[in-house]
């Protein structure tokens, strides 16, 4: 932002950036909403550069479990896009945060519609990369619906999408895979695709994505009836999204790690 200013570029166009590195990485999410809230205020007339800042926003605000406003926030910039004719890859990461809270909110049929339009868009525009991360995405959808063959077949998609240094892509399509081997009863390679999973999630300091590798590992391990280990794992991503103040996910993590104490 600093040199941004000293060089005569409008701070706005920065904002968005840094409030998708508040959104993906470990600040907490009470903290890096009302960072959010600031940067808002720093873009001044830019609508654009406000629609950016109220994606991220939106999906901040979904982790603390407040639908209604994240749905707000995030139609509102969907809706400065339309009006301003903006297309392409912003309004891609715009439906990507939608579909996501939709995800937050179990409201898995909302962001199956949402994520196959993204990935049309994508593959549309021949993004490979954002295809494959939605591809992912919309694999863990089906699976949330138990639609295994569905989910099984989008994972397939975004591995052969996705660059070996996508790691969003490639963490998605293992842990989603890895849970539809464990439902199948292929333990051993569900097993070994899920820890896959977790060690790239690890090269990152994304809180969500580590917490959310490490329970996909513990419902692969409670499928293969090992709970001891599945709530070792459940309690490491249940830590991990405290940090980040996702208390949706928290929820989600106690209730597995319950589950695997039964």
């Amino acid at each position: 932002m600093e040199y941004y200013e000293r060089a005569g570029w409008p701070p706005s166009i920065c904002c968005p950036k840094i409030a998708a590195a508040l959104y993906h990485g470990p600040v907490a999410a009470p903290k890096a909403i009302r960072r959010c809230r600031e940067l808002v205020g720093r873009v001044g007339a830019d609508r654009v550069g406000e629609a950016g800042v109220l994606v991220f926003l939106g999906g901040l605000v979904a982790m603390r479990g407040q639908f209604t406003q994240a749905r707000e926030l995030l139609s509102s910039a969907r809706t400065t896009y339309e009006e301003l004719h903006v297309t392409g890859v912003l309004v891609g990461v715009c439906d990507s945060i939608r579909a996501k809270a939709e995800m937050l909110a179990g409201k898995y049929e909302a962001a199956e519609t949402i994520l196959r339009a993204t990935c049309e868009l994508y593959d549309e525009l021949g993004e490979h990369s954002h295809f494959a991360t939605q591809a992912g995405a919309l694999a863990e959808a089906l699976y949330s619906q138990g639609r295994l063959e569905d989910a099984s077949e989008l994972c397939r998609r975004c591995a052969e999408r996705a660059a070996s240094d996508d790691l969003s892509a490639q963490i998605l399509w293992r842990s989603v895979s890895a849970k539809v081997n464990a439902r199948e009863g292929e333990a051993a390679q569900a097993e070994v695709r899920v820890r896959e999973a977790v060690d790239l999630a690890a090269r990152t300091d994304a809180l969500n994505w580590n917490g959310e590798a490490l329970l996909d590992l513990a419902e692969v391990l409670r499928l293969d009836d090992r709970p001891g280990e599945a709530a070792a794992a459940a309690e490491e991503a249940l830590d991990l999204f405290t940090q980040k103040g996702n208390s949706v996910a928290m929820r989600r993590a106690g209730e597995l790690l319950h589950l695997a104490r039964l």
